[in-house]
């Protein structure tokens, strides 16, 4: 059985990365592989994220030194590690790459976000000739949208990629049988990050012509801007919002299957293809979005979803009324949408994917060694 060594942190805090792999580590990759897993989860909150402090100089000096002891013991076949898109989360990164790079170890960088070429362009130029080392070192790198492939391309012309789109599980049954005549519940289920359009939402709310609405908002706060939009809402309508914190398991999935509409209208600047709106489709809910990032490949305007452009609180205000006057347009929708999730983004898929990835890499490291001493023995 051929190893595989997986570098990355699983939740908490709750993040589109930690998420990521716990769902490899919870399907059935291990009976494909033997798994080896190096956790770097940093349990305080999501503001250390990416930061330079001390504690996560220790993290990664520790975190690089058991990586390199479970390279040396477990000599995995290859490794597969989540490439950070800032620059003090990227030179921890090289802990991992480095030590791979001198083992002959293929490793697979997965860029789970969309910054990867902006972070190119304004970092200071020694990072970005490590980042591209890095990538034209990879053994391939994973991106999650066809949106992002030609950029990184233009960036770094010889990197191997493939399209590696995220997946959710099934978080219902079936498509769930929309209630009639009663308050329409909003959901919105995502940390409560500025950027990924909370406050925005809270906005569109307090403008509705609609008045049968009631908003759940599912998330940690991030930041003090965040808090200030919260106690706004609370103080402004406390009836219409409610702010229910992280929700994980049954809790998560009840929120879901009790919801009418999927709201979440982001624009932040990391985002790629949000699990959230994967976990929406697959519970059978209306959706109204952004275009953003790999999104309008996920769900497309007026057919899964209604899409609008990022911080166009106007155009919130009308598809959210749209919404929640018309039934009839919730179910198309909603049903669309799991349709759409079923053919595309179920984690049975997504692991066949990432499999095929793996088995790619380790043939191709298999067969390389051969072929240099075939070479290497040919008479003069």
């Amino acid at each position: 059985m051929k190893k595989l060594l997986i570098v990355g942190a699983t939740p908490p805090p709750v993040h589109g990365c930690s998420v990521a792999i716990r769902l490899m580590l919870d399907s059935d990759l291990a009976r494909r592989y033997r798994i080896l897993h190096l956790d770097i989860a940093d349990r305080r909150n999501l503001d250390n994220l990416g930061r330079f402090d001390f504690t996560n100089v220790l993290l990664g000096l520790r975190h690089g030194l058991a990586f390199v002891a479970m390279l040396l013991r477990g000599r995995p076949d290859v490794v597969y590690l989540i490439l950070s898109q800032n620059r003090w989360a990227f030179l921890r990164d090289l802990v991992f790459i480095i030590p791979a790079v001198l083992t002959g170890t293929p490793f697979v960088a997965h860029l789970q976000g969309g910054r990867m070429v902006p972070f190119l362009r304004e970092t200071d130029g020694l990072t970005r000739r490590l980042a591209v080392w890095s990538l034209r070192k990879a053994a391939r790198v994973l991106a999650l949208g066809e949106c992002f492939r030609d950029d990184l391309l233009a960036a770094v012309p010889d990197v191997k990629v493939e399209i590696v789109p995220n997946a959710a599980p099934r978080v219902a049954g079936q498509s769930p049988v929309r209630r009639d005549g009663e308050t329409v519940h909003v959901l919105y289920l995502a940390s409560l990050i500025p950027s990924k359009g909370f406050p925005d939402l809270i906005e569109a709310a307090l403008r509705l012509e609609a008045s049968n609405v009631r908003f759940t908002f599912a998330g940690s706060p991030v930041g003090e801007e965040a808090l200030r939009a919260i106690d706004r809402a609370k103080s402004l309508a406390p009836q219409m919002f409610e702010f229910v914190g992280v929700v994980e398991g049954e809790r998560k999935r009840a929120l879901l299957e009790s919801a009418d509409v999927f709201a979440f209208p982001t624009w932040y600047e990391y985002e790629a293809h949000p699990f959230v709106l994967l976990e929406a489709m697959a519970a059978g809910l209306a959706i109204v979005t952004t275009d953003w990032a790999a999104i309008p490949e996920t769900v497309r305007d007026e057919q899964e979803a209604l899409v609008i452009k990022p911080r166009d609180i106007d155009a919130l205000v009308g598809a959210l009324n749209r919404l929640c006057s018309d039934r009839e347009l919730r179910m198309r929708l909603g049903q669309a949408a799991r349709t759409r999730y079923l053919a595309k983004y179920t984690t049975d898929a997504w692991i066949d994917r990432l499999a095929a990835v793996f088995d790619s890499v380790i043939v191709s490291n298999e067969a390389e060694p051969a072929v240099l001493t075939h070479v290497a023995r040919v008479p003069e």
